[in-house]
């Protein structure tokens, strides 16, 4: 099992791109993870 900090990644997502994605975080400091293909 990876640790804890390498854990949240999905698909080439980080961490805070996919939380602000997941949460919808207003703030322009993160731009939500969109993925590059959608899936079939």
């Amino acid at each position: 099992m990876p640790p804890r900090d390498l854990a949240p990644s999905l698909n080439g997502a980080t961490l805070y791109p996919l939380m602000a994605a997941a949460e919808q975080w207003p703030d322009p400091w993160f731009e939500p993870w969109k993925p590059a293909a959608p899936a079939r």
